[in-house]
């Protein structure tokens, strides 16, 4: 018997099925009685499994690729486990954006706040109680300057130059009015308003 095909050379797939029936039909005997037993759910099973056979035989030798290691466009740093554990933990300090409110976490002193438009409502991470706060007026004694409270918005970078585990910079949330802005930094100190 001889093989359809030779190590090296590319089999189509005709080529393949021809082997097959030629292996097949030569078989002949018990293996074309039983192949063609209608009575025999698995009546295709000698075909796959010569195919299978024709087929192993024709694919050549798959050659062992050594991997190397994986280049890194700059190495690590003997202190880059540490620095990527402090910009986790700074980022846990920063505000998210929740619709048009933000929100923070200060884990040091268990406290939620939430930013809304009607002002800043504090309370426990437990969720026990809550304080709202916000601006009423501003100015001097005399001459008071009613305060609108408009939604807050994303402010700039933290006087303390925090930054996050990417690098960027931590921010404060800022409620921006007409002749001032009132923010609010939020660290592990504490929550800081400032104008």
């Amino acid at each position: 018997m001889s093989s359809a095909c030779h190590a090296g050379e590319p089999v189509s797939a005709g080529a393949a099925v021809y082997a097959v029936r030629r292996l097949v039909v030569s078989a002949g005997g018990p293996y074309r009685r039983w192949m063609f037993n209608a009575a025999t759910p698995n009546r295709f099973a000698p075909i796959r499994c010569w195919m299978a056979l024709a087929l192993a035989a024709c694919v050549p030798a798959i050659e062992p690729v050594e991997v190397g290691a994986p280049r890194l466009a700059h190495a690590p740093t003997a202190s880059w486990s540490a620095d990527a554990q402090e910009g986790i933990a700074a980022g846990e300090y920063a505000p998210q954006a929740e619709g048009d409110t933000f929100r923070v976490t200060n884990r040091a002193q268990d406290l939620r706040a939430t930013f809304g438009s009607d002002g800043l409502a504090v309370s426990s991470r437990t969720g026990a109680g809550e304080v709202g706060l916000s601006l009423r007026a501003w100015g001097r004694e005399d001459a008071l300057i009613a305060a609108e409270t408009p939604s807050p918005e994303e402010g700039d970078c933290l006087s303390g130059g925090a930054v996050d585990a990417f690098g960027d910079c931590l921010r404060r949330v800022d409620y921006a009015r007409p002749g001032l802005v009132e923010w609010w930094e939020n660290r592990p100190e504490g929550l800081e308003q400032g104008f």
